[in-house]
């Protein structure tokens, strides 16, 4: 797993799992990554995204982690060479 990669999880609510996600650092690409009217969205390896407000990072996993963001942080980065 790669040291960039930050532990996240939503932040306590009724009915939301405690799941734990992997995300990379957010892109800097000048454009705001944008989901309805939020800003700086972050988006797990799995495909979850966390808008500002919903989501808490963590120190290390004390929860169940995700099995989807663990299968792709364990793949090797695609080089785009055939």
């Amino acid at each position: 797993m790669s040291d960039s990669l930050r532990l996240i999880r939503f932040t306590p609510r009724a009915g939301v799992p405690r799941t734990v996600h992997l995300v990379p650092p957010p892109a800097r690409t000048g454009q705001p990554v944008t989901i309805g009217d939020y800003v700086r969205v972050l988006t797990a390896l799995c495909g979850q995204q966390f808008a500002p407000g919903e989501a808490e990072m963590l120190s290390h996993a004390s929860e169940d982690l995700c099995r989807r963001c663990a299968a792709a942080a364990a793949q090797p980065p695609s080089t785009g060479e055939q």
